[in-house]
């Protein structure tokens, strides 16, 4: 049974009487930089030696559309994405009690002249990546979340498998665009991987939920060697945050939900 989420962590932190170290989060980006300059290239806030040693890389890898500042401007149909390389972190940790990670990051204000077409994402990447197409082009996604601008709404979009509208699929009207922004968060629990038959679950969180908005068992067995944004035709808005924690013990998981909004607590621009 998981705990309730607040947007106030700290409070929540005090309640729950968090023993340090319980969490962790690996990687995080505030995205502090300027509209000016490109993100590819740019290094995150946070990213963890054991990641690096691992074969992961800090550098940003992003098409030209995202911006060191996390603004996406939505000048013309551009399609890109924008990734950090976890090496071989994630798949080292497949089976293992500490096999449990979450993705989170609140994306603000998504508009677009081409309507259902325009969205703003944030998945785990698998497969060979391309900064300059969107998720789905290649089939290199899994888990995506979507904040979508359709015809004066903004949807979120929650997907499991790679390349197209997989086994777990929802769509939510969240109201009129820009009018708040979305917390997202994705839990990728490869704690019960065997390989064989078992390959993971993912679970699909909005705004600090306290249950699911989606669940999903992975079918196949994926490579998971990259976090990261993705962006499709003229969607302008901003990425305000992002992050990547680790549970060390999956009974944890309401406290890793916890962490990763402390952490990523919207700015104030």
């Amino acid at each position: 049974m998981k705990s309730k989420l607040t947007f106030l962590p700290a409070l929540a932190f005090a309640a729950l009487s968090i023993t340090p170290g319980t969490a962790a989060v690996i990687i995080s980006d505030s995205f502090d930089g300027s509209s000016a300059v490109a993100l590819n290239g740019q290094n995150a806030t946070t990213f963890s030696s054991d990641i690096t040693t691992a074969g992961g890389s800090a550098t940003w890898v992003a098409g030209s559309v995202f911006r060191a500042d996390g603004t996406l401007p939505g000048s013309g149909d551009v399609d890109a994405s924008a990734a950090l390389s976890v090496g071989s972190y994630i798949n080292d940790a497949k089976g293992t009690a500490n096999g449990v990670f979450t993705l989170t990051s609140t994306i603000s204000q998504v508009a677009g002249a081409s309507g259902a077409n325009s969205w703003i994402g944030m998945t785990f990447f698998t497969g060979t990546y391309f900064k300059d197409d969107p998720l789905f082009k290649n089939n290199f996604a899994v888990g995506v979340a979507i904040r979508r601008a359709a015809e004066g709404t903004t949807f979120f979009d929650y997907i499991q498998s790679p390349g197209s509208v997989g086994t777990s699929y929802v769509t939510t009207d969240w109201g009129a665009v820009g009018a708040a922004d979305a917390t997202f968060t994705t839990v990728l629990d490869l704690s019960g991987w065997n390989g064989t038959d078992s390959f993971g679950s993912i679970e699909f969180y909005l705004n600090g939920s306290s249950t699911p908005d989606a669940v999903a068992n992975l079918t196949s067995d994926y490579d998971f060697s990259l976090v990261g944004l993705s962006y499709n035709q003229n969607a302008s808005g901003t990425v305000e945050s992002f992050s990547l924690a680790q549970i060390p013990e999956p009974s944890f998981l309401p406290l890793v939900l916890l962490s990763s909004l402390a952490v990523l607590i919207r700015r104030r621009r």
